[in-house]
């Protein structure tokens, strides 16, 4: 239950050191909290845990004079017997606190921060930073402050987990922020020497997360646009699959999933510490009706869910088309071939088939694309002109299953390769006494006539019918001069 509350909260704070305010010489007299290099944007909070009842210097910058402190009456419960405080300060009889032999400053403030959360403990004074100026680095800082506190021991708290120390010898002091607010950098993975993913296929993406000590309430969000559909495969490098929790149901940001990482984790986080995550999403067909394919990722932490945001991650030009033209030879007139088939590989030799699906749209016209998983696909692709879609960048090779009627088949694969700056454009055609005529664009496939053979009533045939006749007509001549030869020897 207490983590879920300093999660719902997002946790005052990534701790400071306790601070101790200047003890006052004059009625009335207070003190000030000036933060130095403080984030833009960031709120920090005062806490008054003990008020100083006496002390016994004579100057405000006196060192080692003896003070006194009583427990303030909003943390009465927090140093009771048996309660978080009580294993870092004694308070006697009548409220007075003392400091226990070996205590840890550090872990009272981390203590003392949970309590806050958990008990709804009201700040005593509360700053907020501005909002960074428009073009302002990511790492630029400015200045926060607290001024006219009642004199005492103050701890205070700030959504990025920073430490601090206040002198108890100065009632105007000026802490410098020593840590950063955290850092979320997404990047889509990249296939190496292959053909990127098409549709159907999985694209797989990488946070890192560079964490702060004092981490709280972190709460990594996805939101996956239309085209992409989540794995739900969400994995942490190194990290024990129980120190985090993957919620996908009840959302109402927008968001695909939320990641959210158990404070019991974060506790451990003592210095700067890469968080490394990692997940895939599907592309779909949807990804063929929009302009732009978004996935988003940012990460809410501390309290009041500050956020940090990485730049949007797409893929709207990610998926790419070419057009399939299928031709007869210039010298026959560059005309548009029925009657041709082939099929789509991602291999110049062997492999298996593209599986596709035919699409007949209203808006887009009719076109080709690579089949989704449970799609029933076909490997044959009908050229005259075709258009093929959804296609990672990288190198497809197109095969000729069947050729027009009275051409020749192509003997080998040709290579289409696809990415941003490969466009082969859309297929120009004309129409020409009544033919369609290849103009430009597109991948052409020129298919070639074998040697003309000779057919019936052809010039081939004549010849044969001359040749034959003129043999017979010599047989017969020669027939009947030997006969004549014969009976001239008779006589």
């Amino acid at each position: 239950m207490k983590t879920m509350k300093r999660l719902a909260s997002a946790a005052l704070a990534l701790v400071m050191t306790l601070c101790l305010a200047a003890p006052a010489f004059a009625a009335g007299e207070t003190a000030s909290i000036t933060i130095d290099k403080a984030p833009y944007g960031q709120e920090y909070k005062a806490y008054r845990l003990f008020d100083l009842e006496s002390y016994g210097g004579e100057g405000s910058n006196e060192e080692n004079a003896p003070h006194s402190y009583k427990v303030n009456a909003n943390w009465a419960g927090f140093v009771a017997e048996g309660a978080p405080g009580a294993a870092y300060v004694n308070v006697d009889d009548q409220g007075y606190v003392t400091w226990k032999d070996g205590a840890d400053v550090k872990a009272l403030a981390k203590a003392a921060m949970d309590w806050a959360v958990e008990k709804s403990v009201k700040a005593d004074a509360v700053t907020v930073t501005e909002a960074a100026p428009e073009g302002t680095e990511a790492e630029a800082t400015t200045t926060a402050s607290f001024g006219e506190l009642v004199l005492g021991y103050y701890l205070v708290s700030s959504t990025v987990g920073s430490l601090c120390a206040l002198d108890t010898t100065n009632t105007t002091v000026t802490i410098t922020e020593k840590n950063k607010k955290p850092v979320i950098v997404k990047e889509e993975v990249k296939k190496a020497d292959e053909n990127q993913p098409s549709v159907g296929d999985s694209k797989d993406y990488k946070v890192t997360i560079t964490a702060q000590p004092g981490a709280e309430a972190y709460v990594m969000h996805d939101a996956m646009g239309k085209g992409l559909s989540f794995n739900n495969d969400v994995a942490v490098a190194g990290v024990d699959a129980a120190n985090y929790t993957v919620v996908t149901d009840g959302l109402t940001d927008g968001c695909t999933f939320h990641l959210v990482f158990a404070q019991s984790y974060l506790d451990t986080i003592t210095e700067e510490t890469q968080i490394v995550v990692t997940y895939s999403a599907t592309i779909t067909a949807e990804a063929l009706t929009v302009d732009t394919v978004n996935n988003v990722a940012h990460m809410d932490y501390g309290e009041n869910n500050h956020t940090v945001e990485t730049k949007p991650s797409t893929t709207d030009s990610e998926l790419f088309e070419f057009d399939l033209a299928k031709t007869s030879s210039v010298a026959s007139g560059n005309q548009i071939l029925t009657g041709a088939e082939f099929a789509l590989y991602t291999t110049a030799e062997a492999g298996e088939a593209v599986s596709l699906v035919f699409v007949e749209d209203e808006v887009n016209g009719s076109y080709y694309r690579p089949a989704e998983e449970g799609e029933t696909g076909t490997t044959v692709i009908a050229a005259g002109i075709a258009t093929i879609k959804g296609l990672g960048e990288g190198s497809y090779y197109l095969e000729e299953t069947k050729q027009p009627s009275g051409y020749n088949k192509l003997n080998e694969r040709v290579l289409v390769e696809v990415g941003p700056e490969k466009s082969l454009g859309k297929v120009e055609t004309n129409e020409v006494d009544g033919k369609t005529v290849y103009l430009s664009g597109g991948l052409r496939v020129e298919n070639l006539t074998g040697a003309e053979l000779p057919s019936t009533g052809g010039i081939g045939t004549t010849i044969f019918y001359i040749t034959g006749g003129a043999l017979a007509l010599g047989a017969g001549i020669l027939l009947v001069t030997k006969k004549r030869m014969g009976a001239e020897e008779e006589d």
